[in-house]
């Protein structure tokens, strides 16, 4: 999936997450565009059924924030 932002742009492979941002944070709109490149399969995770997910598995917060914490490098 390619991965436009204001001023930065990049290929995402299989495996990545795309629009957590979004979804813990949806009042703010979104920051990037997405684009398929190739086919894709998706899986939609509601910002609901996300939230439940963390409070039951600590070491899947853990993994999102390492995910945002590695997306936050990007973009410094």
């Amino acid at each position: 999936m390619q991965v436009d932002r204001p001023g930065r742009s990049l290929q995402l492979g299989t495996g990545e997450l795309v629009g957590e941002i979004e979804v813990l944070d949806p009042t703010r709109g979104r920051i990037a565009d997405i684009t398929a490149v190739g086919p894709v399969r998706l899986l939609e995770i509601t910002r609901s059924d996300l939230r439940t997910a963390l409070e039951a598995n600590p070491r899947a917060a853990l993994a999102l924030i390492e995910v945002l914490a590695a997306r936050f490098r990007e973009t410094a």
